[in-house]
């Protein structure tokens, strides 16, 4: 006999009027949970193209989440069934549970014991497709609850770089520059209503958002690319390395520099050639913004 269970999920939103129908038959028996959704919402796997000056977080087809159920170790997989588009998912697996502790993306969860995550940020960042948004699957998230109804909180920061040029790219690498501030590598993650997350040494100081295309840069429209990276202070700043098909720009920044958890900070935009220094408390605060309710007035001004 086939069971199906489903777990709604959304960020820093509350559901409310939850019920649970059961129906029977002779082949096969199907859990149903129905939400009501409540409140805001902040959780990204992607980014909408940009609306009015507006980002819309949306999740994405074909989103895995690691759900580690009544304190095991090891997680389980559900996937995506229904809110591709939208703030608002479904997700589906095979198992149920009394408390439920969940991991976006699924590739990054390593492991679960007591009241911590083990998980791993990746060295790469792969972009498979042009869009204005984040890699795939590299903007984690956490949810912890004793119920199946899951609200996601953000664990990162993003950067955010626009850039303009006659260059074709190769990739985006962004460079802690004190070398003993990983970026990459093992992390432990606290769930929570504000969670988390704190490198493990070893780690790299480097991350870098690769291209499955060819990307063509042009003088008139900027292109945008955003880099997920931990959210701690940068002691002595950081370097961004541009790598195109004629050799590698630089842009650099000796300031500390502050990220904090859900932040987007940005680089004003800056012509793909040569080296030099950026500074990104430059970007007024309404350059980026991206929606945290579903109307237009309850925006999230970065970039401070």
């Amino acid at each position: 006999m086939k069971k199906t269970y489903y777990i709604s999920a959304i960020a820093l939103l509350a559901f409310s009027g939850c019920r649970m129908h059961e129906t029977d038959s002779l082949s096969e028996k199907t859990y149903t949970i129905s939400a009501t959704l409540e409140g805001k919402t902040d959780t990204k796997t992607h980014l909408s193209d940009i609306q009015d000056g507006i980002y819309y977080p949306y999740w994405s087809a074909g989103d895995q989440i690691a759900v580690f159920i009544d304190g095991d170790s090891e997680p389980n997989t559900f996937r995506l069934s229904d809110g591709a588009e939208s703030a608002n998912g479904t997700f589906s697996g095979t198992r149920f549970g009394n408390s439920y502790t969940a991991y976006y993306p699924l590739s990054g969860a390593i492991g679960y014991s007591g009241d911590a995550l083990t998980v791993r940020l990746p060295e790469t960042q792969s972009l498979p497709e042009e869009s204005s948004s984040f890699a795939e699957g590299s903007f984690p998230m956490v949810a912890s609850s004793e119920s199946d109804n899951l609200q996601f909180r953000n664990l990162c920061a993003v950067l955010k770089l626009s850039l303009v040029g006659e260059s074709t790219l190769r990739s985006i690498t962004f460079r802690a520059n004190d070398a003993s501030i990983p970026v990459s590598g093992e992390a432990t993650v606290i769930p929570g209503d504000t969670p988390s997350l704190k490198m493990k040494e070893g780690g790299s100081n480097e991350v870098t958002l690769e291209f499955g295309y060819l990307v063509q840069l042009n003088l008139e429209t900027p292109k945008e690319f955003f880099i997920v990276i931990p959210a701690v202070t940068y002691k002595g700043g950081f370097t961004v390395l541009v790598n195109t098909f004629e050799g590698t720009v630089e842009r650099s920044t000796t300031k500390d520099i502050t990220f904090e958890r859900s932040q987007f900070r940005a680089i004003p935009t800056f012509e793909c050639t040569g080296s030099g220094e950026v500074d990104p408390d430059d970007v007024p605060y309404n350059q980026i913004r991206y929606v945290t309710d579903h109307e237009p007035e309850f925006m999230q001004y970065a970039a401070d």
